[in-house]
Order: C-alpha cells, then sequence, then structure tokens
C-alpha cells in the first residue's frame, strides 16, 4: 500500500465522527483495524505509525476513529476478495471429481455460515456436544457474538464446492467453514464467556495449556508476535470424509503466509480434525505453529 494512502488515510482518521448501533459494532470494527495493522505493518511499519497511535487511544472517540480507519482499509482492499487459499478435489466411488475452494468469508455469506454453526457445529463439536452447548442460551449467544466478531475480522474461511449445478445457483454451496482471528500475546484471552458450557470450555483449555503439549496441533502462543487462532472449525455432515477438514487447515496456514501472520494457533478436539492437521503438516507445540 503506497505511504500517500496511508497518510490520507491518517488525515481522514483524525476527521471522522462516526457512531455505531452498539458496543459489539465498536468492537467488531475495532478489532478489523487491530488485525489489518498486525498484516499490513510488516511491510510498512514505518508510515503506519500514526494510525497505531490512534488504536491504542482509550476513548470512545478513538474507538470509532480506529472503526474507520478498519473501514477504510477494508475498502481498499476489497477488490481482491475473495482470494481463494487452496483448492482441494475429491473423487468417489464412481470416479466423478468434485473441487472444493478454501477461500476468504465474504460478507453475504455471514448469515448461512452463523446458521450452519448454530445448527451443526455447537451440536456435533465434541465439547460442544459433551456439555450440550446448543441448549445453553447464555453460551450460544457468547460463541455467536465472538463468530461476528472473527467474520468481521477478515481472517475466516469458508469451503465452497464448485460444480455446475453451484455455478448455477443463486447461493453458492457452502460445505465448510473455519473460524480465525488474530491476537498477540497480552490480549484477551477469546475463549471466554459467563454461559455454563463457554465456562467448561475455558476449564478444559486451560488444562490442557497446564500439563503442555496436547494431542491438539498447537495452542496457548507464548510469543508476542501475530498469531492466527482457530475458533472452530465444521464441515457439512454430508460433505465429511472428503478431506475437507485438512483442506481447511491447509487454507488457514496459506492465509497466514499470504497475510503476514507468522504463528497459527489452534485446539482441535475431535480425532478427525486431529488427523486432519497432522496430515496438512502441523506439530504438537506449546508456544504455537510458525508459518
Amino acid at each position: 500500500m503506497p505511504e500517500s494512502t496511508l497518510l490520507q488515510l491518517q488525515d481522514r482518521i483524525a476527521a471522522s465522527h462516526l457512531h455505531f448501533e452498539n458496543e459489539q459494532a465498536l468492537r467488531c470494527q475495532a478489532n478489523s483495524l487491530r488485525v489489518e495493522i498486525c498484516r499490513v505493518s510488516a511491510s510498512d511499519g514505518r508510515s503506519l505509525r500514526g494510525i497505531r497511535e490512534v488504536s491504542r487511544g482509550h476513548s470512545e472517540n478513538a474507538v470509532c476513529q480506529c472503526s474507520h480507519a478498519a473501514l477504510l482499509f477494508r475498502q481498499l482492499s476489497v477488490a481482491s476478495l475473495p482470494k481463494v487459499w487452496y483448492t482441494h478435489e475429491f473423487k468417489d466411488a464412481d470416479g466423478k471429481v468434485t473441487t472444493y475452494r478454501v477461500q476468504d468469508v465474504t460478507p453475504d455469506l455471514h448469515q448461512r455460515l452463523v446458521e450452519y454453526y448454530t445448527a451443526q457445529f455447537l451440536n456435533d463439536e465434541v465439547i460442544c456436544k459433551h456439555v450440550n452447548w446448543a441448549q445453553d442460551q447464555v453460551s450460544v449467544a457468547e460463541y455467536l457474538s465472538l463468530m461476528q466478531e472473527a467474520l468481521c475480522g477478515g481472517y475466516s474461511l469458508v469451503v465452497l464446492e464448485d460444480t455446475e449445478a453451484s455455478h448455477e445457483a443463486e447461493n453458492p454451496s457452502i460445505v465448510g467453514a473455519g473460524m480465525y482471528m488474530v491476537k498477540s500475546n497480552g490480549d484477551e484471552d477469546l475463549l471466554r464467556g459467563e454461559g455454563r458450557s463457554f465456562r467448561v470450555l475455558t476449564a478444559v483449555v486451560e488444562a490442557l495449556k497446564a500439563h503442555g503439549p496436547t494431542r491438539g496441533p498447537a495452542h496457548g502462543p507464548a510469543h508476542s508476535s501475530p498469531c492466527m487462532s482457530g475458533m472452530g472449525m465444521w464441515v457439512r455432515r454430508d460433505r465429511r470424509r472428503r478431506g475437507i477438514a485438512e483442506a481447511i487447515v491447509r487454507g488457514a496456514v496459506a492465509s497466514c503466509r499470504g497475510k503476514a501472520v507468522p504463528h497459527f494457533s489452534a485446539f482441535y478436539t475431535g480425532a478427525a480434525s486431529q488427523r486432519a492437521a497432522a496430515r496438512a503438516g502441523l506439530q504438537v507445540s506449546g508456544t504455537g505453529v510458525e508459518v
């Protein structure tokens, strides 16, 4: 991004006075700015100094300014979205080949992903199923709020089925997704909530961190570098056992590299997810995986 463009952004931030409907909108857009700064500052840290200073503000006006900067950054990059990070082909017993694309999530898919995660992920994921998360309305609301924040951050991925029927359909066929956010050491822990199910999940994660490496590929980044953290990987029930989970992990690692995020960290609670991550080349680690 040219320095002249960044300087223009700083001028527009200083002159902006925005109003948001609720606190969640403020948090969502402020997080968008933070992750964009993590991505861009690696290649142009000097020209982003002013924007980073704005992002450190604690007043509501400063948060609004950060939010406006995030929107401007995303407007500048919209022409390049969505980017396909990984392509996977699956051949069925009849020899028919289906192609799956792991790509950035576009805003038009947000609501459909929320519906899929509510109906399937919260019922099927190992810990969620064990604690009956789908029936815990407080924890459901907290997870969906976190999911919306992840979608707004611009790092989540979706898997689309590439067939002639999907090309003709008005809505693309969603068969999987991975929710991701970028955080650094010292940031607020993402996996925290007041609901019973959320508190059980937090306790499990903290226990795993305290007892060293787990069966999951990576957890608990101890470094200060930006790290892309997983918030839930899902594959549609009728498309499982096709290598899609592995494709999501490979797409996430490729996305990290492409967006200059040096580390990737995630907990995989299910055996199938753990095998997929291992096939994708991730290793068990107490500090996250360097990508």
